[in-house]
């Protein structure tokens, strides 16, 4: 079907994530660009053989505002990669991980199967628009020494992964910053799979107000689920549902469950998740903390931090892709 959003490239997007030029995000606009992308008829099953990149803005509508939910490609991605990790650490609970409709998977033991989705890691909350973190946002809109250095570094991972595309010159730095984030955010290296179903952990760490979709926070609250036999203590998640638990024990331990995901080298040390505020470890971090960063010093250090995670991530799921 031929529509104005055909082969839409990255500034297109990033206008319609935008309530106008100045790059302030509005209430009434901030998500308006789901009204025009999720639509099945805008949607390419291309496949890209260069991981851990995983659509193209100019040639394939699976630049979607969420491609947990739309990807072909970022399913593809998962599939490929967890199944190689699967089969190279011998992990007896898992038999397949398998493609369960379009954008949804599935990974099959002897006696049961379990309904996976993809969920992003990434969030930075450039698309809040109320509390602190709208202020923050605002603030740093207003740093171009800072918003230049960052464009300039994404600009440069993008470039190493075959996107060449620059944003519109007519933007502004933070909306160039920000369109620049989320093409460099939508690798391999940005997401990892849930089980999928209501109230499940993907859901509950995004609605908890002591978490607030932090990922290290929600790793975090993984390890102690681990640490205490899946029983009770000081974590938000403990009330995860019985396919949740399931899927965890598959792994047996946590140090396992890191290495299959390859957060190993990135997100977790020696077996202790490091904060995305201070890259300590978190096994002594109390729940009753506000979760976001407070101020504009916080919020870079964060960004910063989850940035370095994802480099690293992505060249280790390359390197697991391409030993296949």
């Amino acid at each position: 079907m031929n529509n104005k959003y055909e082969n839409c490239p990255a500034e297109e997007f990033v206008k319609l994530c935008f309530a106008d030029d100045s790059g302030k995000i509005k209430n009434e606009d901030g998500y308006r660009f789901w009204k025009n992308f999720a639509k099945p008829e805008l949607r390419i099953d291309v496949w890209e053989k260069d991981c851990p990149k995983i659509y193209n803005y100019k040639n394939s509508y699976d630049a979607l505002p969420d491609p947990d939910v739309n990807s072909y490609n970022l399913y593809e991605a998962h599939i490929r990669a967890w199944n190689i990790q699967h089969k190279k650490f011998n992990n007896k609970n898992i038999k397949d991980i398998e493609r369960d409709g379009r954008c949804c998977c599935q990974i099959r033991t002897v006696d049961k199967q379990i309904i996976l989705g993809s969920d992003s890691i990434m969030s930075i909350y450039w698309h809040r628009n109320f509390g602190t973190t709208k202020d923050i946002m605002e603030s740093i809109q207003n740093q171009p020494e800072e918003l230049n250095t960052e464009i300039k570094n994404l600009q440069t991972k993008l470039n190493k992964i075959g996107i060449m595309e620059k944003p519109n010159k007519g933007f502004s730095l933070y909306r160039k910053f920000i369109g620049l984030y989320l093409q460099y955010a939508n690798t391999i290296g940005g997401f990892i799979l849930f089980p999928r179903h209501d109230c499940s952990i993907n859901q509950l760490r995004g609605i908890s107000d002591k978490i607030q979709d932090r990922f290290d926070l929600t790793l975090e609250c993984i390890r102690r689920m681990y640490e205490k036999d899946f029983s009770t203590g000081n974590n938000p998640l403990f009330g995860i549902s019985k396919e949740d638990k399931d899927f965890f024990k598959m792994f047996r331990t946590f140090e396992n469950y890191a290495k299959f995901f390859c957060l190993d080298n990135s997100w977790v040390r020696d077996g202790q998740v490091l904060s995305l505020t201070n890259n300590n470890p978190l096994d002594e971090y109390d729940f009753s903390k506000e979760p976001l960063p407070q101020d504009e010093n916080e919020w870079w250090t964060f960004y910063h931090n989850i940035m370095k995670r994802l480099d690293a991530r992505n060249e280790q799921i390359k390197k697991l892709l391409e030993e296949k």
